[in-house]
């Protein structure tokens, strides 16, 4: 099992903050790497990443913690390409937002196992982009629709 983790910072209200990050809809603005995320009831999702050469890899997720302005944490359901799990937490910092993001998977074994490997190279990077596209979000305005 892989994992990573980032604590970043966020020039925006905690309730901007989380209201954008709770659309998971919103994650392909500011994750390179998903490419479709559709919310499929108040706590399921499906999500569609590129992976090299051309792949995709599937999963469906559910929210298995959500505390409004404070956490939400998920894992795979189903038939997953890509078991996960994680959690970001949320802390008010007087109009700023501290945020801590943890993440673990476990890539299949065999030919797709080495396809979600490449995926999964380096995933500390991974999400330490994710980190700064979405404070890019934030610094042009993004959450203003949130």
């Amino acid at each position: 099992m892989g994992s990573a983790a980032q604590y970043f910072e966020v020039e925006a209200p905690v309730e901007q903050v989380y209201a954008y990050w709770r659309d998971f809809s919103h994650f392909p603005s500011f994750m390179p790497d998903v490419r479709e995320v559709h919310v499929t009831g108040p706590t399921t999702s499906h999500w569609v990443v590129a992976g090299p050469f051309g792949k995709t890899v599937e999963w469906d997720a559910e929210i298995t913690e959500d505390i409004p302005n404070q956490r939400i944490a998920w894992t795979t359901v189903g038939d997953a390409d890509v078991d996960n799990a994680g959690a970001v937490r949320f802390d008010d910092r007087d109009g700023r937002t501290d945020i801590e993001v943890s993440l673990e998977y476990n890539p299949p074994a065999g030919k797709a196992g080495e396809l979600v490997a490449e995926l999964f190279k380096d995933p500390d990077k991974q999400v330490e982009r994710a980190a700064e596209s979405f404070r890019k979000v934030v610094v042009a305005g993004g959450l203003g629709s949130a």
